[in-house]
């Protein structure tokens, strides 16, 4: 799998943002995370020659369901010794969104049953209000390029992590899902408090270690991100040898409130491998 200009790890790449902003802090339009999905099986994150799937990216915004344009295509990918995924042949897929629409920039394609390619890269353009252009930026300026890549079957057959609801807590309770703060957790301005993501074994596949100093078990990438306050950091690694998978994060809560009242997070997990999952919570914010 190549390794990205922006991602700690490299599992994904998203719009890389201005490096002198806190890395965790939403504070525009982002694209979080991708994950591939075959038809039929979601839980696997490598197609098969033959197989139909998708890529669907998480893009996330100060302001719930943006509304977006985009561009994407997938072809198969050049031979790794480049920081970014790229092309070795011509696209086969190519999908896009003119007219802004909220929802998950996403892409289908069938893999051609006579590729040759051990791995594919998609590629493309997310424009936050405005559409794609013909020159691969976007109508309205500003705009992300996105790649991602990921294995073929049988070379790898990896499948993709999972957070279930009760994955998330705060100050230690269980976290709803969801934007009334009847039954979201409550912080007044200012104050401290604990994120947790349980993450579990399942999550992580063996691998072949081909020598002793190899790791038997894949490497997870947890991020955590959110639309005000701050975030104690914006990532945790665990390593192979790691047994402990809890990821905590201190939160402080904004000293004023939101517009909205709520803060929203973002919570993503990866594998060594394309393996990608991600939740959604937030916390209502008043006096």
């Amino acid at each position: 799998m190549k390794r990205t200009a922006c991602g700690l790890i490299g599992m994904a790449l998203w719009g890389c943002s201005d490096p002198l902003k806190d890395v965790e802090l939403v504070s525009e339009p982002r694209v979080l995370g991708a994950r591939v999905e075959v038809s039929g099986e979601p839980g696997r994150a490598s197609p098969a020659a033959g197989e139909a799937a998708s890529v669907r990216w998480l893009v996330a915004a100060p302001e719930p369901d943006p509304a977006l344009g985009w561009s994407l295509l997938v072809c198969g990918a050049a031979p790794e010794g480049s920081d970014l995924p790229a092309c070795a042949e011509e696209p086969f897929a190519v999908a896009s969104v003119v007219d802004p629409l909220p929802g998950e920039p996403r892409i289908d394609f069938t893999v051609p049953s006579d590729t040759a390619a051990l791995s594919l890269a998609v590629l493309g353009t997310v424009c936050p209000g405005s559409a794609p252009s013909e020159s691969g930026g976007c109508s309205g300026g500003g705009g992300m390029l996105v790649s991602f890549d990921f294995a073929l079957a049988p070379d790898v057959v990896n499948y993709n992590p999972v957070l279930e609801p009760e994955s998330v807590l705060f100050d230690g309770a269980p976290w709803a899902a969801g934007s009334d703060c009847a039954i979201l957790p409550a912080a007044v301005p200012g104050s401290g408090h604990t994120l947790d993501l349980l993450l579990d074994e399942a999550d992580r596949e063996p691998l072949v270690a081909p020598t002793s100093v190899d790791p038997e078990r894949e490497p997870l990438q947890a991020s955590h991100f959110a639309t005000g306050g701050e975030l104690q950091r914006a990532f945790t690694v665990f390593h192979a040898d790691q047994n402990d998978l809890t990821a905590s994060v201190s939160w402080k809560a904004p000293d004023t409130a939101p517009p909205s009242g709520l803060v929203r997070f973002f919570f993503v997990v990866r594998d060594s491998r394309g393996g990608t999952d991600w939740l959604e919570r937030a916390v209502c914010v008043a006096p």
